[in-house]
């Protein structure tokens, strides 16, 4: 999510980063677009504290990153100790500085995946020092170090080589006029790692000083290796045991790799709970949020509207021996009807109903679009009350809360996921009409993320601010 501390920094030293200026930027601009904390890694950390033309210092940059995105880890790694030394003075704790070999620190890092690294988002090339008369030395230990983490590369992960500037074979004509024999194509350091991108067929993003692809891993990868038999893995945490999608790099990758997903949700949300509450959570997923919160109250009802997503969500619920809890596979809108839905592969959690803006951002994993049925809660939940409700519904809560006006005002707390691209790709609404359905229920809302306090009154100044700066929240708390 964009940080408006973060760019004012990053604005304040652009015009120092040179030819890299733009491409730095298009970097965070990448990381801007996940509504979860970002992994960064990187080969080559900063040598020189000032030298933001010739180096980039981008270990300095990705430290200022991770202080504005809380959860954020940063790993670099580079040969040198005193290099370590030095940048391990420049940088927060956020950033873990390691001294050794880039292609055996990557490696291990494959192999035995930090608990705080459950995603690689942009994976960062910049170890071997650059000769140009020269470069294959420098461009062949960048393809090592891409294949010694591919394992843990995503379609998403975004793989930069610096010092990679375009290159071509050609000749001077009459007038000067150049002549080209050869397309130019990444140079310098990223010649061999580019080659590689262009043989699998991956997404170039930019090219210029340095250069960036996506989908080094295909258009899917699964968290586990897919078979035409496997369709889910069983995973065990604190929380219960839960069985995922084997091409969740979400949920099911965090699981697999710390144990862990939505724990702080379920930690915000028990708070709002006694034993003898009801609670409803739309957008229920496999369950790592509404299984755990059964145990704080007397019944609780799970509405997931993916009929894959379904499916696991009842396995689990029978995994975990939840009696208490009541499992329906529809979709929570303002009228019974049937909705278009994207069945995303790589984040089902981020499966929707169909947006109203095309953005390739909810389409990159070649989803399935199918028809889902959708009710409002009002009328399919006759007669039910819930002291909690709980929303993760990925741009649709707009509709939700126009067919849940009943429920919405004998709910002593609603948390809702706050998301402006939601807002205005999937839903086309504004903040002002988000809230304007819930704020005749509610007298307070908490924004956790910012730790803002907020009456009735400023409800929707509040969320046009957050909406207007690009803020998004996992979970704002309104209560009575």
């Amino acid at each position: 999510m964009k940080s408006s501390q973060f760019w004012e920094f990053y604005e304040s030293v652009r015009p120092k980063l040179g030819a890299r200026a733009d491409s730095l930027a298009k970097i965070f601009e990448h990381l801007d677009q996940f509504d979860r904390p970002v992994g960064i890694i990187e080969t080559g950390c900063t040598r020189d504290a000032g030298n933001w033309t010739g180096d980039g210092n981008s270990t300095v940059l990705f430290d200022r990153y991770a202080q504005t995105h809380p959860g954020t880890a940063v790993y670099t790694v580079d040969i040198d100790p005193q290099a370590t030394a030095l940048c391990r003075g420049l940088v927060s704790p956020l950033v873990t500085v390691c001294t050794g070999d880039s292609v055996a620190f990557l490696r291990q890092l494959a192999d035995e995946p930090p608990a705080n690294l459950p995603h690689i988002d942009v994976l960062y090339l910049d170890s071997y020092d650059l000769n140009f008369d020269d470069p294959l030395p420098s461009a062949l230990h960048h393809l090592k170090e891409l294949l010694a983490i591919a394992p843990r590369i995503a379609p998403d992960t975004l793989v930069v080589v610096d010092d990679s500037p375009a290159a071509f074979s050609g000749f001077f004509g009459a007038n000067g006029v150049i002549h080209l024999v050869t397309q130019p194509k990444p140079g310098g350091k990223g010649k061999l790692v580019g080659e590689y991108a262009t043989n699998i067929g991956a997404e170039k993003v930019f090219e210029g000083y340095q250069c960036a692809w996506k989908r080094m891993r295909g258009s899917v990868h699964s968290t586990v290796p897919a078979s035409g038999f496997a369709h889910a893995v069983v995973t065990r945490s604190e929380y219960g045991s839960f069985a995922v999608g084997i091409e969740d790099r979400y949920v099911g990758a965090s699981l697999l790799a710390t144990g862990k997903s939505g724990h702080a949700e379920v930690e915000r949300a028990a708070a709002y709970l006694q034993p003898e509450d009801n609670v409803l959570v739309v957008g229920a997923h496999v369950g790592t949020v509404g299984i755990p919160l059964a145990r704080h109250c007397r019944h609780l009802t799970a509405i997931e509207a993916n009929p894959d997503t379904f499916r696991l969500l009842q396995c689990n619920v029978l995994l975990n021996n939840t009696a208490n809890v009541t499992a329906l596979n529809f979709a929570a809108s303002n009228r019974e009807e049937t909705l278009r839905f994207v069945l995303n592969r790589h984040n089902s959690g981020g499966s929707k109903r169909m947006p109203q803006v095309h953005d390739d951002a909810y389409f990159y994993d070649n989803p399935d679009i199918v028809e889902v049925p959708a009710y409002a809660l009002d009328a399919k939940l006759e007669g039910q009350s819930f002291a909690l409700v709980f929303m993760d519904i990925e741009g649709s809560e707009y509709f939700a809360f126009q067919g849940m006006q009943r429920i919405l005002a004998s709910a002593r707390t609603l948390i809702v996921e706050f998301i402006p691209h939601h807002l205005a790709k999937v839903a086309g609404v504004t903040p002002e009409a988000f809230v304007q359905a819930i704020e005749a229920h509610f007298s307070n809302l908490y924004v956790p993320s910012t730790g803002e306090r907020i009456p009735r009154a400023q409800f929707a100044s509040t969320l046009r601010r957050m909406f207007d700066s690009n803020q998004g929240d996992d979970g704002i708390v309104f209560t009575k």
